[in-house]
């Protein structure tokens, strides 16, 4: 049987998505900040890399929390 999600749960989704939003938009930009300075100084690109990784799964967590899903963990229903 499927669980339908409370305002409370909903309202806790939200505040973790615009949490991890300022998380995704802090690793975007060392990302760009980053592959810049590599490619001015020679430095090594992997930093970069890593901060883009952790951005891609920032960004895949904060998709798994839409708080508009009405059952918990389905994201089609129809």
């Amino acid at each position: 049987m499927k669980e339908r999600l409370t305002n409370d749960e909903k309202i806790k989704r939200v505040k973790q998505r615009k949490i991890l939003k300022g998380f995704i938009i802090f690793f975007g930009l060392l990302t760009l900040g980053l592959a810049i300075y590599s490619l001015v100084t020679k430095f090594t690109p992997i930093p970069a890399i890593v901060s883009f990784i952790i951005e891609v799964f920032l960004s895949k967590y904060r998709d798994k929390l839409d708080p508009k899903e009405g059952v918990l963990g389905s994201k089609n229903q129809g």
